[in-house]
C-alpha cells in the first residue's frame, strides 16, 4: 500500500464522498487535513459518519469551520464547512474554532461537540447540573 506523509484536500462534496476520502486518507497517511461539510460531526445516522468518527479516535488534532458560502462564492452549502486535520496520534483536547465569530475552545473527544441542541450525553447532564448548581447559588432561578 502506498503511504504519503501529508494529505491535504478538498473533495466532492457529492453524497458522502467527502467522507469516503477523509476515510481513505486516513488509512493512507498519518496526517491529514481536508475541507469538507460539517454536517457529518452533529449526527451519527449513517454508517459512514461512525466509521469515519470512529477511525478519528485519538488522531484528530483540530476542527476549523467556517462559511463556505462566503469563502468558495457564489457556491452554496447548506452546512457550514469544517477543516479536519488528523496526525498520527492526539491524546490532548481538540481544537475547536470558529472563523465565522473567532472562538475557540477545546473538546475531549467529538461527541463533546455542540450541535446546537442537547443532548442527555454525561456530559451535558453535569454541565446543566453545574448551572442550576450555580444559579441557585445566586438565585437567579427565582427570576422566573
Amino acid at each position: 500500500m502506498v503511504k504519503f506523509d501529508v494529505i491535504i484536500g478538498n473533495p466532492p462534496y457529492i453524497k458522502n464522498l467527502h467522507l469516503e476520502f477523509l476515510l481513505k486518507s486516513l488509512t493512507i497517511s498519518d496526517n491529514v487535513s481536508l475541507i469538507h461539510p460539517a454536517g457529518w460531526l452533529y449526527r451519527t445516522t449513517k454508517d459512514i459518519e461512525r466509521q469515519v468518527k470512529s477511525a478519528l479516535k485519538g488522531r484528530v488534532k483540530k476542527l476549523k469551520f467556517f462559511n463556505g458560502n462566503q469563502v468558495f462564492a457564489p457556491a452554496q452549502f447548506a452546512a457550514p464547512l469544517v477543516i479536519t486535520t488528523a496526525v498520527k496520534h492526539h491524546d490532548g483536547p481538540i481544537e475547536v474554532e470558529y472563523d465565522f465569530t473567532g472562538n475557540k475552545y477545546y473538546i475531549d473527544s467529538l461527541d463533546d461537540l455542540p450541535s446546537g441542541y442537547w443532548e442527555p450525553t454525561d456530559i451535558n447532564y453535569e454541565l446543566k447540573e453545574y448551572i442550576y448548581k450555580k444559579a441557585k447559588e445566586s438565585n437567579i432561578l427565582q427570576l422566573r
